[in-house]
C-alpha cells in the first residue's frame, strides 16, 4: 500500500471514489481529496502522477516545488518577468524566480510539514497570494496568479477634473461644508477607497473680499472642515493634508476693489483635491 496525498484545492468538484492504481500501473498512490472555495491547498508526499490524475486535479507532480503562470486578469495576456516568491510561516522567503516569456514560472526549494504562502507581484499591478500546507513533500505545483492592473493618478492631478465632478463651493465668510457638496465628496472618498496609496492636498480658498489676513484664516478653516468631513467618513487623516491660499489663488479676475458679480465671487469660495503621493 503507498502512502495517501491529501489534496485541498480550489476546484469546485469532489470524485465520487478514490483513485487505486495496483502495483505496476502507471498511477502508483491512493489519493483523497477534499475540496474548498478558497485559495488554501494541502499536497503530500511526492509522488509520480499520471495524466489521469494531472486532469483530475489540475496538478502535475514535477521535480520543482512549485510551478504556474502569471497572466493579466482583463486581458489574459502573459506576464513576462513577475515576481513570484515564496514565504514561510515566519515570513522568511523559501524560493523566489521570476516568470518566463509564456507566463510560466517554476521555484525549486524544499517546503515540508508547514504553511506557507507564494506571492506574485509585478510593477503596475496589483500582488497576489495564495497559501498552502506542504506534509511530508519536497515536490508541490499547479498555482496560476491573475494579476489586476493597478490605476494609477499622476502626482498634481486635480481630482474635481480628473472625478469630473462639481466643484466644492462654501458660503460667503462661512467655512462649513455644504450639501450641495456632499455627493462630489462621496466621489472622492470613493476614489480614495479604490485606491489606498492615494494622498491627497486639500487646498481651500476665499474670495478677495476682506482683508488678506483674515481671508487666509478662513481658508485655512475651510480646509479643515473638508479633511474633517473626509475623516469622519472614514479615510485615514494620514492620507490627507490641508492647507489654505486664502485670496493667492483666484480663478477669475475678482482680485481687490475689482467690482464682479456674486457667481463670480462664488467660483473662488472653493475647496480642492490633489494628489501628492
Amino acid at each position: 500500500m503507498f502512502p495517501k496525498v491529501n489534496i485541498t484545492t480550489i476546484h469546485r468538484f469532489k470524485p465520487a471514489s478514490l483513485l487505486k492504481a495496483e502495483q505496476g500501473a502507471p498511477l502508483k498512490l491512493d489519493v483523497s481529496a477534499n475540496f474548498m472555495l478558497n485559495d488554501k491547498f494541502t499536497l503530500g508526499a511526492a509522488y509520480r502522477w499520471d495524466a489521469a490524475v494531472s486532469a483530475l486535479f489540475g496538478f502535475q507532480i514535477s521535480d520543482k516545488l512549485m510551478f504556474g503562470f502569471a497572466y493579466d486578469k482583463e486581458s489574459g495576456d502573459a506576464l513576462y518577468s513577475a515576481d513570484v516568491v515564496i514565504f514561510d510561516s515566519n515570513d522568511q522567503i523559501v524560493a523566489e524566480t521570476k516568470t518566463k516569456t509564456d507566463s510560466s514560472f517554476d521555484v525549486k526549494g524544499n517546503c515540508v510539514g508547514s504553511d506557507y504562502k507564494i506571492v506574485a507581484s509585478k510593477s503596475d499591478y496589483e500582488t497576489d497570494d495564495k497559501t498552502f500546507t506542504a506534509i511530508e513533500a519536497q515536490d508541490t505545483s499547479g498555482v496560476d496568479f491573475a494579476l489586476e492592473k493597478t490605476r494609477k493618478t499622476p502626482i498634481n492631478t486635480e481630482l474635481i477634473s480628473y472625478l469630473n465632478i462639481k466643484p466644492i463651493y462654501f458660503d460667503f465668510d462661512k467655512f462649513n461644508v455644504r450639501k450641495d457638496a456632499e455627493i462630489s465628496l462621496q466621489k472622492i472618498i470613493t476614489f480614495l477607497n479604490e485606491y489606498p496609496e492615494v494622498r491627497i492636498e486639500v487646498s481651500s480658498h476665499t474670495d478677495s473680499r476682506a482683508i488678506d489676513s483674515y481671508n487666509l484664516s478662513l481658508s485655512q478653516k475651510r480646509a479643515n472642515s473638508t479633511i474633517e468631513y473626509l475623516i469622519q467618513k472614514g479615510i485615514n487623516p494620514d492620507r490627507l493634508v490641508q492647507k489654505g491660499f486664502g485670496e493667492t489663488k483666484l480663478t477669475n479676475e475678482c482680485s481687490n476693489n475689482v467690482p464682479c458679480s456674486k457667481v463670480k465671487h462664488q467660483a473662488n469660495r472653493r475647496s480642492e483635491f490633489v494628489v501628492i503621493e
